[in-house]
């Protein structure tokens, strides 16, 4: 399943020394040791991996043990000191690993155990994920080889958590600008989406996704009028970084890619403030969470507890969170990345506003909202008309999310300034963000 080990060691003959060392008390199973420094695909990320094998009473058949001390062939006698070999070993963890910083609690191990035991499909995943990227980087590093790929992006910047920056970017692809191959009724085209920050000349943060499209008839001709998205969220420390994006069309080898320095703001989540303002085609509203009932002989780690005599519940509740990287609480945002409109839509726009300033007589924080559009400078158009809204103290949170929405339908093309500006009425500041968009 994940190759050739990086070292491999044996012990045919099963003698003594081999697992416990060679003051251990005790005969050994032959055995082998099969490690492993990196496997594809383990969520939990280990210095190195140790499977042991073991061939129980020479029968010629190696088992993957979950426990080094299961090599111990005298484990069964009433010899005690040899018997109890292994068994109390605090570095015998997961499926044969040494390793000391593995997890020593019953229920990390089976997690791990699991993990490692998980579907071929999903190693294999990535390990042509890593393969894609490697390819991607040579694809940029040789520049000659640069094609037409034609896409557009976005990045905001939002409050996170830790002293970090919240960033979210989406990348679009014209659907008539990707190839499709005719496959039977089906029409199938791959696009790779590659993110790489850079701190000077040391690469801090990269993610590679793959998008695979496997379209009929009907949804193929709609192609020349869609789009198709890729959505992703970083969270960085505030500062000046390189931000490089790939956009790769396996099909016809197509490859478009963008160099941008980018200033990351410190967004103190502790005094008045505004997120950037992000333009979107439509905004809808979620459950924030959703709690479901499982039973736990579907939870591989809690069957597994079960059959080793532990006593689990026969259901437990497993609470599901939207995490798509343009949900806010309960609002789910479709980003526009291009910034485009056509004259029969509507403007969707939506910003967050930090930390108002509470009254300690009220106990409330008051704010005057204003949405204006703009065109050189001159504003055209108030949305709706100015908001005052007040918070209680039991309504305090770490964000307010904010927002409208305008029909186009008045405005000839052109380009276009949407603006948000929010007044904190305890302390007198006054915010402003800006956004421009174009209408087709």
């Amino acid at each position: 399943m994940f190759g050739p080990p990086d070292f491999f060691e044996s012990n045919p003959g099963g003698a003594r020394g081999f697992l416990f060392g060679v003051d251990g008390p005790t005969a050994e199973f032959p055995s082998e040791v099969w490690t492993y420094r990196y496997i594809p695909g383990l969520k939990t990320r280990v210095s190195r991996i140790d499977f042991i094998f073991v061939n129980y009473y020479h029968s010629g058949k190696y088992q993957l043990v979950s426990n080094p001390s299961l090599a111990n062939a005298l484990r069964n006698t009433s010899i005690e000191r040899s018997r109890d070999v292994g068994y109390e070993d605090p570095n015998t963890l997961v499926p044969g690993s040494t390793g000391k910083d593995l997890p020593v609690n019953p229920l990390e191990q089976l997690q791990m155990l699991a993990e490692l035991t998980k579907s071929r499909g999903e190693v294999f995943e990535e390990m042509e994920r890593s393969a894609r990227l490697r390819k991607l980087k040579g694809i940029v590093e040789a520049r000659e080889s640069l094609y037409d790929m034609p896409f557009v992006m976005t990045e905001t910047y939002l409050y996170g958590k830790d002293n970090l920056t919240t960033v979210p970017l989406s990348i679009e692809v014209a659907g008539k600008d990707v190839a499709f191959v005719k496959d039977g009724d089906r029409y199938n085209g791959t696009v790779n989406f590659h993110i790489e920050v850079k701190d000077g000349s040391t690469t801090i943060y990269q993610s590679s996704e793959r998008l695979v499209m496997n379209l009929r008839e009907p949804t193929y001709r709609k192609r020349l009028t869609d789009y198709y998205q890729y959505r992703h969220r970083m969270a960085l420390k505030p500062g000046e970084y390189s931000l490089h994006i790939v956009v790769w069309d396996e099909t016809d080898n197509k490859v478009g890619h963008v160099d941008k320095k980018i200033s990351v703001p410190q967004i103190p989540g502790e005094s008045f403030g505004l997120s950037d303002i992000i333009l979107a085609r439509s905004i809808r509203v979620i459950e924030e969470s959703q709690t479901a009932a499982v039973e736990s002989k579907n939870i591989q780690a809690l069957e597994k507890l079960a059959q080793s005599g532990f006593k689990v519940p026969e259901k437990v509740e497993i609470k599901l969170t939207k995490e798509d990287p343009f949900t806010f609480g309960n609002l789910e945002i479709n980003p526009n990345s291009a910034a485009e409109y056509l004259e029969n839509q509507e403007l969707v726009f939506f910003y967050q506003i930090y930390a108002p300033t509470f009254s300690p007589e009220e106990k409330m924080a008051k704010l005057r909202i204003i949405h204006q559009i703009e065109k050189n400078g001159v504003v055209l158009e108030t949305i709706d008309k100015p908001q005052e809204v007040h918070i209680g103290e039991s309504q305090k949170a770490s964000f307010l999310n904010s927002g409208a929405r305008y029909d186009l339908k008045n405005f000839v093309p052109g380009t276009y300034t949407v603006v948000a500006r929010v007044t904190d009425l305890v302390s007198s500041q006054t915010i402003e963000k800006r956004a421009n968009f174009k209408i087709k």
